[in-house]
């Protein structure tokens, strides 16, 4: 063999390690890459909450409330279905302000008389919160985001993300 063609192996064997070392970093995420998507998520889900909380204790506007507090709603009651967690008194809130939500939908002009149960529902979202991972909560918003493209929400959705379970979670 000539030196060019041991130089051109080399070249060869160098290029088909660093694939190989990059292919590898891509298919393990970074311990530090994953605690910033974490705190990301967690950020994102705490921002919405506030802001639901500031228009349900403020707001003027119906559909204002009614969009950010329904998807605070909806995203903690799904990863609640995710983590298992079915019923207790926080569940049944949350239900609840679900319902009040679809009455406000119905009825604009009723925001004093749902605003109450609205905010129950979001302190429940705060308390429950902390039993949910961030990728349950990230989860959640993707399947919402995903209704939210296909058909308008209802009372129903948030029944049926309360009562769904994690894929391989015994029944």
């Amino acid at each position: 063999m000539t030196r060019a063609s041991f130089a051109r192996m080399a070249d060869l064997q160098r290029r088909q390690h660093q694939a190989r070392q990059a292919k590898a970093a891509e298919a393990t995420p970074h311990p530090v890459t994953d605690q910033i998507v974490r705190a990301r998520i967690a950020h994102d889900i705490g921002a919405l909450l506030r802001a639901a909380s500031l228009h349900a204790w403020t707001g003027e506007h119906a559909a204002n409330t009614t969009n950010l507090a329904g998807r605070c709603i909806y995203i903690v009651a799904s990863a609640c279905g995710q983590a298992g967690i079915h019923d207790g008194a926080d569940i049944n809130i949350l239900r609840g302000a679900g319902s009040a939500l679809a009455d406000l939908q119905a009825h604009p002009e009723q925001l004093e008389q749902h605003r109450a149960a609205i905010q129950s529902g979001l302190a429940a979202c705060t308390r429950l919160m902390p039993a949910l991972s961030e990728l349950q909560l990230a989860h959640a918003a993707q399947t919402l985001d995903g209704l939210l493209r296909t058909k308008d929400m209802s009372t129903g959705d948030i029944e049926h993300a309360l009562q769904r379970r994690a894929e391989g979670q015994p029944a």
